[in-house]
């Protein structure tokens, strides 16, 4: 599979179309870069353990309440947070880490605002994923981890404290 082209969806992108392209490299800027150290291997390896799950403008991504313990890679599209005065997030970006780390009810709602695709990867998958590829699990659990901390820094920030 052609790894290049990860994250490189033009607009309007139709959720009925096939399967994502391999990610690889993904996530290249700053505090948010994802997995951009691993290989097209690697990322075959991850993707073999996920689901995608694709949506419409106005169908719920993430639900709040829900007992998902699992994480999305949105690879296409755009989402708001219901109830977030910030800007929309727009792929690639990664939704619902916390829940995938604690196991709790996901704290809030995730809207599409148009067409779009995320990859899903269930705590039972990664753990799976662990047992064959440790090292790639590891890798995944460091840049999880990293991108959380830049998240709670920038929120952190925003309110005059810092956690560091």
């Amino acid at each position: 599979m052609d790894a290049a082209s990860f994250f490189q969806y033009p607009s309007g992108t139709d959720p009925d179309s096939g399967p994502p392209a391999v990610p690889h490299g993904a996530f290249q800027a700053g505090p948010t870069s994802f997995l951009a150290d691993q290989g097209e291997a690697d990322w075959a390896q991850l993707l073999a353990q996920t689901t995608t799950v694709r949506f419409r403008a106005g169908d719920t991504v993430l639900v709040a309440g829900a007992e998902d313990r699992a994480f999305y890679l949105l690879v296409a599209g755009r989402v708001a947070v219901d109830g977030a005065d910030g800007p929309p997030i727009e792929a690639p970006a990664v939704l619902g880490d916390a829940a995938f780390f604690d196991g709790l009810p996901r704290a809030v709602a995730v809207t599409a605002l148009g067409p779009g695709e995320a990859i899903r990867l269930s705590w039972q998958a990664f753990e799976a994923l662990a047992v064959r590829h440790p090292r790639l699990a590891q890798a995944l659990l460091g840049d999880l981890g990293r991108i959380a901390a830049a998240r709670q820094r920038a929120s952190a920030a925003q309110v005059g404290a810092f956690s560091g």
